[in-house]
């Protein structure tokens, strides 16, 4: 080894000898590519239909699309299932950590089989990976349709979960302790018996910065959480409840903040949520609380944004100002809105997310 690569070595450690391996072009499959990566690597995979379940093995390694940020690369890259699967399409369960990350994938079409207790797209188990940038659709399984985490401290971001369906609980994502965190996330059209947009139980899970539309469910059609689960600046609207159900929008007990819910069919919040500084559609008692058409509005592919003069502009948390606001170069001039946090999944400290600041 030369005297340059011996101090590389010394200074990085294992990433100096990281490698990039190609799929397929190194490897004919994703599952073959990470089998064969090593501490570090990153497993490149270019466009094209993978029809595959995956595994990450316990590695610490990076498993992405060609641009995980160009949602037609996401489009175009895609795991898929096969009918009656008897795993998750995506799995991990060997201790992984942060430095292991799987972006910009579509998952589709995992139908796990009926005997088994995880979902059909992705499941977490004792692991705490990265998952960013990825669409989760058209997945089924028993306990969680999309995604499925197990005393997990998993990290999602920029993902778009919809139209899963589960047997039973989380048609989107379900959570079974752990302190996993869900951020800047679409979780759309989803069906379960409870909780079709997000099923939490003894888990500190955080909620952050998403819109959970449209989801089905017998009870909380938007969230239902048996814990202390937290939901902050998120926007939670058009959920609803199927027959001899109840409880379109928030059922359960979790802390919620900064938070907009309107909309849903047919109770807006059931169960005894800690609710403050949020906008609820028929009132809720809490500090801060509001009752006010929120103007929503659509622009520039994002749904549900505040209009000019929304009652839930710098009505958040007065101890809380929001990543970008008027006081920021990219927000425009004629937007009136001071630095407070606003309401729901567009406001909040973390609301630069959205726009990958």
């Amino acid at each position: 080894m030369k005297t340059r690569d011996l101090l590389l070595f010394a200074l990085f450690g294992i990433n100096a000898l990281a490698e990039t391996i190609k799929v397929p072009q190194d490897y004919p499959l994703i599952q073959a590519g990470i089998n064969g990566a090593s501490e570090g690597d990153t497993v490149l995979v270019s466009a094209g239909r993978y029809v595959e379940t995956i595994n990450f093995r316990g590695k610490a390694i990076t498993v992405t699309s060609t641009a995980p940020r160009d949602s037609t690369v996401v489009a175009a890259t895609i795991v898929e299932g096969e009918y009656d699967a008897p795993y998750p399409l995506v799995g991990f369960g060997t201790n992984e950590g942060r430095k292991s990350v799987f972006a910009g994938f579509t998952v589709r079409n995992g139908i796990a089989g009926v005997h088994s207790h995880v979902a059909g797209g992705i499941y977490c188990r004792g692991a705490g990976p990265r998952i960013e940038n990825c669409v989760i659709v058209d997945c089924f399984g028993m306990l969680s349709g999309g995604i499925f985490l197990e005393d997990s401290d998993a990290l999602i971001s920029h993902c778009r979960i919809v139209d899963n369906h589960a047997r039973y609980d989380g048609g989107g994502i379900s959570v079974e302790g752990g302190s996993p965190t869900i951020a800047h996330c679409v979780i759309r059209a989803n069906r379960g018996w409870h909780g079709a947009g997000i099923y939490t139980t003894g888990s500190t899970a955080s909620v952050r910065n998403c819109l959970i539309e449209g989801n089905e469910a017998k009870w909380g059609g938007g969230v239902y959480s048996r814990d202390t689960a937290s939901l902050d600046n998120c926007t939670v609207v058009g959920n609803m409840f199927t027959s001899y159900g109840t409880g379109g929008g928030i059922f359960g007990t979790m802390v919620v903040s900064n938070t907009i819910v309107r909309h849903n069919e047919d109770d807006q919040v059931l169960g005894t949520p800690s609710i403050r500084h949020s906008n609820i559609e028929g009132g809720y008692p809490g500090n801060g609380n509001i009752d006010a058409d929120p103007l929503f509005r659509s622009l520039h592919g994002f749904d549900y944004l505040l209009g000019i003069a929304s009652p839930s502009i710098d009505t958040g948390d007065p101890l809380l100002q929001d990543g970008i606001s008027d006081r920021h170069p990219r927000w425009p001039r004629w937007y009136p809105n001071g630095a407070r946090s606003d309401q729901g999944a567009y406001g909040g400290p973390g609301n630069a997310g959205w726009l990958g600041l």
